[in-house]
């Protein structure tokens, strides 16, 4: 992606809220945002249902981060291993880890609302190739069985997205901030709350999980 399509804005005038988000401006309401706000603190109150660990300072990439989480032996790495069918010649990606009941896990440490937009879009495009596509589920099968035999895939699998929100400035390290209704970008909780109501239809539930390191 060209560099200029990385940078976002988020502008109040009056009674509207405009948005920069990967080269093109888009608006929104007050209330509707307020609704936005309100259904995204909901979230992220609630309790996950399975323990993550937090993000190490030491990770730079969240290839690490799935790795270590993977060497703890109840989570299964699926990070980078696509499944390659007839719909998805190019290969799609299940998750970055596939949890101890199944749950379908997609890690990232943003710096921008156009990482989290892309890890939305993901999720969505992995659960639309796992329950219309029978060579993805039969891919999917085949490399669970033969890494760990005993375990099973949902019908619905709880989609978990686990963020460690970052900021990043050239020649300085990197620092992190809890994850909440102030500091997740604004344009992020529009995307999130329009994936939540995709997956909302198929009864599929959704959950954020905040592995950013504490302070």
């Amino acid at each position: 992606m060209k560099g200029h399509l990385w940078i976002s804005a988020d502008i109040p005038l009056d009674a509207h809220r405009y948005f920069l988000h990967e080269g093109k401006w888009y608006e929104i309401g007050t209330a509707h945002l307020e609704s936005i706000h309100k259904h995204v603190t909901q979230m992220l109150s609630q309790a996950p249902s399975i323990p993550l660990p937090l993000w190490d300072l030491a990770f730079t990439r969240e290839d690490a981060y799935n790795d270590e989480v993977a060497r703890r032996g109840q989570f299964l790495l699926l990070d980078k291993k696509v499944l390659r069918t007839t719909q998805h010649p190019h290969g799609v990606e299940a998750c970055d880890l596939l949890g101890p009941n199944g749950e379908f896990i997609h890690v990232k440490a943003p710096t921008g609302s156009g990482e989290l937009s892309h890890l939305f879009r993901q999720a969505l495009t992995s659960y639309d190739a796992l329950r219309y596509d029978p060579e993805a589920r039969e891919e999917l099968a085949k490399l669970v069985k033969a890494t760990q035999p005993g375990m099973s895939i949902p019908a619905r699998p709880t989609v978990i997205f686990a963020i460690a929100l970052k900021s990043k400035k050239k020649g300085q390290p990197a620092t992190y901030r809890p994850l909440t209704v102030d500091t997740l970008f604004t344009f992020s909780q529009v995307s999130l709350i329009h994936t939540v109501r995709v997956f909302d239809l198929v009864q599929v539930k959704v959950e954020v999980i905040d592995i950013s390191p504490q302070p």
